[in-house]
């Protein structure tokens, strides 16, 4: 009974690590809206349908008929890329790159123990991103089993961040600095 309660354990944190959604887009690169107004989404005819707040996340969607599309916007001629803009759901539209940052991610870390591959080593934060510890390159990790993932602002770039255990406590690191 405890082998497949740790089985199914296992599945939840890869299920929810590798941002898989049964009822979207699969998800492939994170990006945060960095216009200060939001951004703008479209639809295939380039008709506005939402605005999306700064610093939300969205995410490509790459199972659409169409990653990108062309737009004249303003009289100008822009190119904008297939978005899922509500996590968990089947709404995705278009959107300028112009404004959006790209959240730098490690698509292969999975559950289980990980290993920092950052020669100055890597900052574990805690919900709020502030920093909590440095752990030294090389260091072993657990990723924890949970459904809290995070993404954090540091030195003008965006990182997506999982859960970890360190010393006892879930905290969190930037999954681009893991193996």
């Amino acid at each position: 009974m405890s082998k497949i309660i740790t089985l199914i354990s296992t599945f939840l944190v890869l299920f929810s690590l590798t941002n898989i959604n049964t009822n979207a887009a699969t998800i492939e690169k994170g990006y945060v809206v960095t216009a200060s107004r939001g951004l703008n989404v479209r639809d295939s005819s380039c008709n506005k349908i939402a605005t999306i707040p700064l610093n939300t996340k969205v995410y490509t969607a790459i199972e659409v008929s169409k990653t990108s599309i062309n737009c004249k916007i303003n009289g100008k001629n822009i190119n904008l890329i297939a978005v899922n803009y509500k996590p968990m759901s089947d709404d995705f539209g278009y959107m300028s790159t112009q404004f959006l940052q790209t959240i730098k991610r490690n698509p292969d870390v999975r559950a289980g123990i990980v290993v920092v591959n950052s020669g100055s080593g890597l900052n574990l934060r805690d919900k709020n991103c502030k920093r909590v510890t440095t752990v030294p390159n090389k260091s072993k990790l657990t990723i924890a089993a949970s459904d809290n993932l995070l993404v954090c602002k540091s030195r003008g770039e965006y990182f997506d961040l999982v859960p970890v255990i360190f010393n006892g406590k879930e905290l969190f690191a930037a999954s681009f600095y893991l193996k």
